[in-house]
């Protein structure tokens, strides 16, 4: 089993790493925006769109291929619309813009790796996404997040692609920070287990044992 692990300096990348079989060969940004600036990692050049476009044919083209890639990106902070937004509204319109900004590279660059990974090698492993599942949940409590679910609803949109062109694609949604490292562990623990990605979404919860962790499940949307 040979793992793809794109953003792979944080601790919690680090120790869901720690947990997976087989070779992992890890990607990250430059040494000096490195969270752990140590560790054996391959720099990546998530882009302009040309130099993304390089890193694929002179990096990612020699490594071994992959059975498994997984993608777990730092979004950095998304602003968000005021509530009021015709008090500024060319301030809002930034806003509005600014989830794209700072994000399109990263988006761009996942759907050009897999479109390759796809047309060159017809991979049909596994994808795994570590995102949110906030935009699952129209509840009005979230209705100030929107630019934020925006994002993430994207990430919803190349799993679904992922998945229509025969990849084994789903998301994972760690949702809390109150046992990062714990789990991280069980994270690693169902990536590796027998039937993951029946469903396209994961979020990770807790049960009445504060140690005892489960699995929420999304189903693929049918039309009837």
């Amino acid at each position: 089993m040979t793992t793809w692990f794109f953003g792979a300096s944080s601790d919690w990348s680090q120790r869901i790493i720690s947990k997976l079989d087989g070779q992992v060969i890890q990607f990250s940004r430059s040494k000096n925006e490195r969270r752990n600036p140590d560790i054996d990692s391959i720099t990546v050049n998530y882009g302009p769109s040309h130099h993304a476009k390089l890193w694929i044919e002179e990096v990612a083209s020699v490594q071994p291929k992959p059975d498994r890639v997984i993608f777990n990106f730092n979004t950095t902070a998304t602003p968000e619309l005021d509530n009021d937004m015709l008090t500024d509204v060319q301030e809002q319109y930034k806003v509005f813009g600014s989830w794209w900004e700072n994000n399109k590279q990263q988006l761009f660059f996942r759907t050009l790796l897999l479109n390759w990974l796809s047309n060159t090698h017809n991979y049909t492993g596994d994808v795994v996404h570590i995102t949110s599942q906030i935009s699952t949940d129209h509840r009005s409590e979230y209705k100030h997040l929107q630019m934020y679910k925006t994002l993430r609803a994207v990430d919803y949109e190349i799993i679904w692609n992922n998945r229509a062109c025969g990849m084994n694609a789903y998301g994972i949604c760690p949702a809390s920070n109150r046992i990062p490292q714990q789990w991280a562990d069980y994270i690693a623990e169902h990536i590796q287990s027998d039937g993951v990605g029946k469903h396209w979404l994961y979020g990770v919860a807790e049960t009445e044992d504060p140690d005892v962790l489960t699995m929420i499940k999304y189903n693929d949307w049918e039309k009837e």
